[in-house]
């Protein structure tokens, strides 16, 4: 199932993520909605 148009998704970051860096956060924010949607696991 994929998101509709116009869709909203709240992310809330764990403490640590306050450490990650902007190329981590969005590897694992893109790993998580790809396993949310059903797609190939990355």
């Amino acid at each position: 199932m994929l998101l509709h148009a116009g869709s909203l998704v709240v992310v809330r970051a764990l403490p640590g993520a306050a450490e990650a860096d902007h190329n981590e956060l969005a590897r694992d924010l893109d790993a998580a909605l790809q396993r949310l949607l059903g797609g190939p696991p990355s």
